[in-house]
């Protein structure tokens, strides 16, 4: 198993690290703070958060279909810049 030593003086973003650590499932074994050169001891971490909720992906339902779409711009007289206008409106 990998050990991980993070050093920091921002109580803030030490806390926003370990809840990300925690979402993505590692374990977050303890915390100790160190002043003046004396060590407290560890911390418990906190309870471990629900997992993240799925991305909203839709699979194709019929994936061995998209064959059939290959080629469909051939023999269209249609350029690069021209199709990204038509696709992003102007927005890039």
């Amino acid at each position: 198993m990998v050990e991980v030593t993070i050093r920091t003086e921002n109580e803030a973003a030490l806390q926003k690290l370990l809840e990300f650590i925690s979402t993505i499932g590692f374990q977050v074994v303890g915390k100790k703070q160190v002043k003046n050169g004396k060590s407290k001891p560890a911390v418990k971490p906190k309870e471990k958060s629900a997992p993240p909720p799925e991305p909203p992906i839709t699979w194709a339902k019929e994936p061995e279909k998209a064959a059939e779409m290959f080629g469909i711009w051939k023999g269209k007289e249609i350029d690069p810049e021209e199709l990204r206008k038509e696709a992003w409106g102007g927005r890039l």
